[in-house]
């Protein structure tokens, strides 16, 4: 029993550790991003899946 305790803490501790590393790079992205200013409005990003979305359904609304 104590070895699968062990060994369940240890698995708990590299899911957090890795999580830690996830969200740093992340976060390092995200500000090289704005500081190249390589972002897009979530505005523009919605508008274009939008797009994208209502030319999906017109095709598929003209093959039927």
């Amino acid at each position: 029993m104590s070895e699968f305790v062990e060994q369940s803490v240890r698995a708990a501790v590299q899911r957090r550790i890795d999580q830690s590393e996830f969200i740093a790079r992340g976060m390092a992205l995200l500000d090289h991003a704005r500081d190249a200013n390589e972002t897009i409005d979530a505005d523009i990003v919605i508008g274009r899946l939008q797009s994208k979305l209502d030319s999906a359904l017109t095709r598929q609304a003209q093959s039927r």
